[in-house]
């Protein structure tokens, strides 16, 4: 399997090796130019002001730019939104980790981001359920693998956990929120407030509500975040405490 990368209409092939990072290195080391816009095949860049990506680019010189990703589900009528890091100078930064790779300065200093105001559709979830399905397999079989290989970041635990939903695997699922939980997690993280919502959603799919209702403990770190109080309110709902999910 080959991926085919496009690189100002030059198009490049990469012999595929189950590593997503190693493909972005690779596309970037052969461009010409000092910044880099990383943008997927199934990503569309949306019209933008250059000047003012410009200023930002001259403000922020060592700094990874922030990009506005819009997901298109459920037959492209939703939209989930969330931010990515994929603008950057190839001098300071490169991609590490095989999937849900991640930049990171090549000096391992802390890296620091800035908001591009650049935005894309994504269409990589508007898929057929076989395609779901397939993908989903894929994903599993990587993130499995770097989980095999040493890598104990709660980050993949947490990503797997994921793929184990997809698949109706609630318990499997489960094992996977808990070992991230365990972890001295940041509740300021978007991905850490989304797991705690995806716990709370997988325990009622599991018949575990009662056990969801565990998650009245992290109220003070997560009272601010809607998800969480969507989900409590779906996990008081489940254990019969209508009165409190009404409250919430």
């Amino acid at each position: 399997m080959q991926i085919v990368l496009i690189l100002k209409k030059r198009k490049l092939n990469f012999a595929w090796i189950k590593d997503f990072s190693a493909a972005r290195n690779f596309a970037t080391s052969k461009s010409k130019r000092d910044w880099i816009l990383s943008i997927d095949c199934d990503e569309y860049l949306e019209p933008f002001n250059p000047k003012s990506l410009q200023k930002k680019l001259r403000d922020y010189p060592d700094a990874i730019g922030q990009v506005s990703i819009l997901n298109l589900q459920n037959d492209q009528t939703e939209t989930l939104h969330h931010t990515v890091s994929r603008l950057y100078q190839k001098k300071y930064y490169h991609w590490e980790n095989p999937i849900h790779e991640q930049l990171v300065r090549k000096d391992h200093s802390t890296a620091s981001a800035f908001p591009s105001e650049l935005s894309a559709l994504h269409y990589g979830y508007a898929l057929t359920p076989a395609e779901t399905i397939a993908k989903t397999h894929r994903n599993l079989d990587m993130l499995l693998a770097t989980l095999g290989d040493g890598n104990d970041n709660p980050y993949y635990h947490y990503k797997t956990g994921c793929e184990y939903v997809k698949l109706k695997e609630y318990d499997t699922a489960l094992k996977y929120f808990e070992a991230t939980i365990e972890c001295n997690l940041d509740p300021t993280l978007f991905w850490v407030q989304e797991l705690i919502y995806q716990y709370g959603a997988t325990l009622i799919l599991a018949d575990k509500a009662d056990v969801a209702l565990g998650l009245e403990a992290v109220f003070d770190d997560f009272s601010s975040i809607p998800e969480y109080i969507y989900i409590m309110a779906l996990i008081y709902a489940a254990n019969g405490l209508f009165a409190k999910a009404l409250a919430m």
